[in-house]
């Protein structure tokens, strides 16, 4: 349960962090060289004792009656997340999500390095989506291994799902991001980032009703 309850506050602070780095990258030094956390929790709309705290735990440390310096908090942000390094990634189902996803290009701006795609439709394998190659599904494993890949994109229907993601990990990734509507099993020491969208309607359909 402790090990549950870390991982879900780091999360959820990787998450701020995040939303900080997006902030200061819209609104950037044209608007002075100095912001301060109330600033920056006014627009998040949340406790500036926590944007402090934050920060400080990424070794961010402001000035008094200053506050702190907008290029070097979005620095030292990147630098934290790790944004900037590029890692190889693949999607695994070139249906309407996956082919989203390839055509997306921001992605790009936080090192993600697409590299091909996966399925096991005949009239898909061997074609092109936003210029990414479509491969046979069922060789996924030996190209992941050929091509480094770090990252697997799981946008495949959830009864096929957990087979291809034990082919992603045999064939050396460490991190999922999964967009499949199911619970997958992962090695412990592969990262598993779950992007249910049910989840997502079910708590609008809540705030909607309530707002009623």
């Amino acid at each position: 349960m402790a090990g549950l309850f870390e991982h879900n506050f780091r999360h959820v602070m990787l998450e701020r962090l995040m939303h900080y780095y997006l902030y200061l990258q819209k609104h950037s030094l044209s608007e002075g060289e100095w912001i301060s956390s109330s600033e920056i929790a006014g627009y998040f709309q949340m406790d500036d004792t926590q944007v402090r705290k934050d920060l400080a735990a990424v070794g961010i440390r402001g000035r008094p009656r200053l506050g702190y310096r907008r290029g070097e908090v979005a620095e030292q942000i990147k630098k934290w997340l790790g944004i900037g390094n590029t890692y190889n990634a693949v999607i695994v189902g070139a249906g309407r999500l996956g082919g989203a996803i390839a055509e997306y290009k921001m992605f790009q701006d936080y090192g993600l390095k697409l590299k091909a795609l996966f399925d096991n439709d005949p009239l898909k394998i061997g074609k092109r989506i936003g210029g990414y190659p479509i491969y046979d599904v069922r060789y996924l494993r030996r190209q992941v291994e050929q091509m480094q890949i770090q990252l697997g994109i799981i946008t495949c229907p959830a009864e096929i799902a957990q087979q291809c993601v034990d082919e992603l990990a045999a064939g050396g990734v460490r991190a999922i991001w999964n967009f499949a509507p199911i619970n997958l099993n992962v090695h412990k020491n592969i990262f598993l980032r779950n992007e249910h969208i049910s989840i997502g309607l079910g708590e609008l359909a809540y705030y909607m009703k309530r707002q009623k």
